[in-house]
């Protein structure tokens, strides 16, 4: 039977790390990238101008379906590394932001509300209220959307469920470094506890010792 490998700046398991979670790390990873991947897919493919060629946004949007893909093959035990999902967060920040650009139907205001709704998803550490602000800030924003504007553009509708998938997405990352640190934090105070049981029982074996 194998060993559990763990993390050598985050020492914890992926077992340790389903039960926090509620689900294995690997498939967490990659199902909360799916929406991220199939709304920006979305933005790429219904532009409102062509300056970038449709042969290219096809390409792109292939090869970034095929990253996540690629996660499925890949050990469970890569993604306790913040060092390999970083890039991950990093990747699909600036592939969302591209997309909103690219995209072209988008106002000053939303990218105010898409930058300020990930800073909220990764300041907040309850996970109810992570929850909240991803449901009540995308009905905001459309409610204050349908009351200021006149006409729509149909692009508009997609707003709502980008915002969403947006708190979700950071959110989730967010809580699993907090539990990743928690983890960290309780086997540093276990490896403390057993190197003071230590610098107790043997004082008390050297002096029988002597006594005998």
């Amino acid at each position: 039977m194998k060993a559990a490998k763990t993390n050598g700046f985050f020492p914890c398991t992926s077992s340790q790390l389903a039960v926090r979670l509620g689900m294995p790390i690997k498939t967490s990873v990659v199902l909360i990238r799916w929406p991220v991947v199939i709304i920006c897919s979305y933005l790429l493919l219904y532009t409102s101008s062509h300056v970038i060629p449709q042969s290219f946004l096809h390409t792109f949007i292939l090869a970034y379906v095929a990253s996540n893909v690629a996660l499925y093959f890949l050990g469970e035990d890569r993604f306790l590394s913040p060092a390999f999902y970083y890039p991950i967060v990093i990747l699909d920040t600036v592939v969302l932001t591209l997309s909103l650009i690219i995209n072209g139907n988008v106002e000053a205001d939303f990218y105010l509300t898409y930058f300020l709704l990930i800073i909220l998803c990764c300041f907040f550490e309850d996970p109810k209220i992570t929850t909240a602000v991803s449901v009540v800030t995308p009905l905001v924003y459309m409610l204050l959307l349908f009351h200021s504007a006149g006409s729509l553009h149909p692009s508009v509708f997609l707003r709502p469920p980008f915002l969403f998938v947006v708190s979700l997405f950071y959110g989730y990352f967010a809580k699993l470094i907090r539990v990743q640190k928690t983890l960290k934090e309780e086997a540093e105070q276990k490896n403390q506890g057993k190197k003071g049981g230590t610098r107790y029982c043997l004082p008390r074996i050297s002096h029988t010792l002597e006594l005998n």
